[in-house]
């Protein structure tokens, strides 16, 4: 076991405990022979390709990106994890890294995301303790007398800047949505006037729910005050909203940029384009002077 925990903290990568390794040894258990290099054995290649381990054995280009680029970069690993957490998508992951001059393919991240940033394996309190396990493990390995003096300064250093982590951030709000326009801000990435709306909404409805809150709790001189507060926040939020505009006003406003311009005069006949030349079958009515009685075949 603590051969894995020290293959696993070389890599960069979160150690959830012993006990869960325990427990997916119990429940993940390879073919006998096992033989994960050979293509050709076929209960180790299925075994592989069922658990999503085919990747690790027999990596296509997209997965070396993913192993041997995406995971040594810290910058593309911060945003990787932090805009995922955010709830963006990897083609969306994608535009950001390229727009850093950062190597990225959507495969890529997505087998990033896969092999080493599932969220799906936990809920919000354990990705919380993981994030928190990076900052805490040198502290630790102080404790045991594992770090070097000489690291000390490095590790508290590293816990302060822990603070201003966006994944942490993101990671501690209750509201994924919020949290990702605020985690977006931290990497450079301004809200939109829909995220605007959305967001000045959202927190009108929630002040005036706390302002009915209140105001039935009873206690007449806080409610007041509070109810007041609350009040005033949801009367900014309106006034925002005015100058933004709401999110009715914001989808007549695009679609009104791509409106298409049509001439309103009305559509002249056939007879009028044709000064009486030609019949509805588009054949000639007048032919060299004379009048044409049935239509002319090509």
């Amino acid at each position: 076991m603590a051969e894995i925990r020290r293959l696993v903290r070389a890599q960069h990568l979160d150690y959830p405990s012993d006990e869960y390794v325990e427990g997916l040894r119990a429940r993940v258990t390879p073919p006998s022979p096992f033989k994960p290099e050979d293509k050709l054995h076929n209960r180790s290649f299925n075994f592989l390709t069922r658990h999503q381990l085919l990747g690790f054995y027999h990596p296509d280009d997209h997965s070396m990106m993913a192993h041997r680029f995406m995971l040594y970069l810290p910058r593309a690993k911060e945003l990787i994890e932090g805009l995922a957490l955010s709830g963006e998508k990897a083609p969306s992951i994608v535009s950001r890294l390229k727009s850093l001059d950062i190597r990225a393919t959507i495969p890529a991240v997505q087998r990033y995301l896969s092999y080493y940033w599932d969220l799906s394996l936990v809920d919000s309190m354990e990705l919380r303790a993981l994030l928190r396990m990076r900052v805490e493990y040198p502290n630790y390995q102080s404790e045991m007398g594992e770090l070097p003096p000489q690291d000390r300064l490095q590790r508290d250093a590293m816990k302060k800047a822990a603070y201003g982590d966006a994944r942490m951030m993101v990671a501690s709000m209750s509201s994924s949505p919020m949290a990702g326009i605020l985690s977006q801000m931290r990497y450079g990435y301004m809200p939109t006037k829909a995220d605007l709306s959305r967001l000045a909404s959202a927190t009108r409805v929630a002040a005036l729910v706390r302002a009915y809150d209140v105001m039935l709790d009873g206690r007449a001189s806080e409610a007041a005050g509070a109810g007041q507060g609350f009040a005033l926040i949801a009367k900014l939020m309106g006034e925002i909203l005015e100058d933004v505009g709401g999110g009715d006003e914001l989808l007549a406003s695009q679609l009104h940029q791509l409106a298409v311009k049509t001439d309103t005069q009305p559509v002249p006949t056939l007879f009028q384009l044709s000064q009486g030349n030609h019949a509805t079958d588009m054949g000639p009515t007048v032919v060299n002077g004379e009048p044409v009685k049935e239509p002319i075949d090509g």
